[in-house]
């Protein structure tokens, strides 16, 4: 699309492999609608979405006279921007982003991994293990020390 070798020829093959194979790929039980919602998946849905709109402006620019063309182009691209400007002044006001504040991360303690990490399972699973075996594998687990970095501060 780029370098302005996009046709016809290979939108139609981009959209039939992708769709097909999108569709394909769902129906093995364990994938199921992963292709549709990770993020492993994004770059070729933004490649077909890329290729319908850059298909149905070379239809327009085909069915169009310049002149209005250029008008339709630049109302449309004025009330795109408008919408995202509006949708991240609207976004920032309610805290959903936060642009050019200094956002720290938390700070993780063991305590609170044990209780809000996904692993927290295995902590409990320890526990019930039998005597020698869960008090070897408890001093192992304690034994190993986090680095807590405590230098961001919230201004």
């Amino acid at each position: 699309m780029i370098t302005g070798r996009f046709s016809h020829r290979i939108y139609v093959a981009y959209s039939i492999t992708y769709s097909v194979g999108t569709i394909l790929s769902m129906q093995i039980p364990f994938v199921g609608f992963a292709p549709v919602e990770t993020s492993e998946h994004m770059a070729a849905l933004g490649v077909f979405g890329l290729c319908q709109i850059l298909a149905f402006v070379h239809y327009l620019q085909a069915n169009m006279t310049p002149a209005s063309f250029n008008v339709l182009f630049r109302g449309v691209v004025t009330i795109c921007l408008a919408a995202a400007g509006l949708s991240f002044g609207i976004a920032s006001f309610f805290g959903k982003i936060a642009p050019g504040r200094d956002v720290s991360t938390p700070c993780w303690t063991p305590p609170t991994l044990r209780t809000t990490s996904p692993s927290s399972h295995l902590f409990l699973n320890i526990s019930r293990l039998p005597g020698p075996v869960s008090t070897l594998i408890s001093s192992s687990l304690s034994s190993c020390s986090l680095s807590v970095s405590t230098t961001a501060s919230e201004s």
